[in-house]
């Protein structure tokens, strides 16, 4: 969940209406359908790649040409990196709370 900045908080408000009076409503977090949603969960997903430990670089790059959108189609050369690159790609992401699962392994 991404936070939004204070100042920008009244470009995502809304009414809310009640019997007395109406409610004035301001989002904290980045809503889902939100036009720079797409490009904010980009951005996340960048920044992770960008700071993870070097022990996990060679995932990572090969994971930052790999997203499109929030799916991950990325491969290896053989059966025996399978393993390790899904184990080293979900603890990578699991630090930015992105959940990988559903994996396909084609022959």
């Amino acid at each position: 969940m991404l936070s939004v900045a204070p100042k920008d908080r009244d470009y995502l408000r809304f009414y809310f209406p009640c019997n007395e009076k109406q409610l004035l409503y301001r989002h904290c977090r980045v809503v889902f359908g939100v036009s720079s949603s797409p490009y904010l969960l980009n951005a996340s997903i960048m920044h992770l790649l960008e700071n993870c430990s070097p022990e996990y670089k060679e995932v990572a790059q090969k994971l930052k040409s790999s997203f499109y959108v929030d799916n991950c189609v990325a491969g290896v050369f053989s059966v025996d990196e399978i393993e390790i690159f899904i184990e080293k790609a979900k603890l990578i992401m699991s630090k930015g709370c992105f959940n990988l699962r559903t994996f396909v392994r084609a022959m």
